[in-house]
This record gives C-alpha cells, structure tokens and sequence, in this order.
C-alpha cells in the first residue's frame, strides 16, 4: 500500500498543536511584556517621588538644626547626599532645588509656629518636569499615563 503524502492521526495533530501554541505565545507575549513595562514606569515614577520628597524634608530639616556655615549649604549637602541613592542618568534630569531659609512662620503654613532664636522656618522645593523630561523611555501615548510634572 502505497501512502502519498499522509502522515499518521498522531504526527498531525503533534504539529497542529505545536502551531497553536505559537500562535498563543504570539498573542500573549506582547501584553506581558507591556504589563511589566508598565511596572517598571510606575516604580521608577514612585522611586523619584519618594526620594525627592525625602530629600526635600530632610534638606529642610538639615537648615532647621544647623549651628554652623550656611543654613542653605547645609541644606543643599544633605539634600545632595539623599539624591544621590538615585542612578546619575535620572538625578542630572532633576533641577537644582529651591532653598528657602529665614522664612515668617506664616509664610511656612503655620502662624502659631513660634521663632526660635529669630529664625522661624525653612523650606525646599524640587520640581521635576517629568513628562518634558522622563527617567525612561516612554512609548506612544503614555505621556498621558505618567505625572506631568513631580513636586516635593
């Protein structure tokens, strides 16, 4: 008996399941792949806000309790040191912090605060325009997805 091309019941359905599973992986692959991006974005969006909003209560805090040199070098030192727990190709994106020191307690949100030794308050503000800016590489459209701007 002479077969002309025919493979056995079993040999076909060996390669009819082989080519579903590659159709599956063609399918799933590129939505697992975008959830861990999306992932990766979002801890690294929420790594910047935590360390800037560290580093900015603890510079204002450094200008609070100094005794000696510059409230603001004092400040920017500390500020400096926390930053830098961020890896340099994000941290050079951020732009240099705004020190105030010597401020009215008023001008700090608290009227009843009272002033010690003349000095009253302090207060740091570090801006990042990540959405002009970003850490990572965007795709398309996730401009909308991120913060347009981080701010501690």
């Amino acid at each position: 008996m002479h077969r002309s091309g025919c493979f056995p019941n079993g040999q076909r359905q060996a390669r009819q399941l082989r080519g579903a599973s590659a159709v599956e992986f063609v399918l799933t692959f590129p939505t697992i792949l975008l959830c861990i991006y999306l992932i990766v974005v979002y801890s690294l969006v929420f790594l910047v806000q935590q360390t800037m909003t560290l580093a900015a209560a603890e510079g204002s805090r450094a200008a609070l309790i100094t005794t000696s040199g510059s409230r603001e070098q004092q400040a920017r030192t500390r500020i400096d040191s926390i930053m830098s727990a961020l890896p340099t190709a994000i941290r050079d994106k951020i732009p240099t912090p705004v020190i105030q020191t010597g401020l009215a307690p008023a001008a700090c949100g608290n009227p009843q605060l009272t002033t010690a030794g003349g000095f009253a308050c302090a207060r740091v503000t570090i801006n990042y325009p990540f959405a002009s800016n970003p850490a990572i590489i965007l795709l398309p459209g996730m401009e909308s997805l991120v913060p347009a701007t981080l701010s501690a």
